[in-house]
């Protein structure tokens, strides 16, 4: 679902790539798999960002960094900060 939604993202279907998004999240969330979980929240910014949507991206963003900062992912740090600011 992940990968399908960013290729649906790619493609510009962002209906289909939020749907397949907050089903990749709901998974993540059931699971508990947190690092997958800040994967999951960046690119659902990534889709509001390309929707014009800079409220919700942001929002992902600031979302994001809250769970890196519980699971140490610093991985994603940079993403996170982009996305918190726009």
């Amino acid at each position: 679902m992940f990968a399908r939604a960013e290729l649906y993202s790619v493609m510009g279907d962002y209906q289909k790539a939020r749907r397949d998004a907050a089903e990749a999240r709901e998974i993540a969330g059931r699971g508990g798999m947190g690092l997958w979980m800040v994967d999951v929240l960046l690119e659902e910014g990534r889709i509001y960002l390309a929707m014009g949507d800079n409220v919700k991206a942001r929002d992902c963003g600031e979302k994001c960094k809250g769970l890196i900062e519980e699971t140490g992912y610093h991985r994603r740090d940079s993403e996170a900060e982009e996305l918190s600011r726009c």
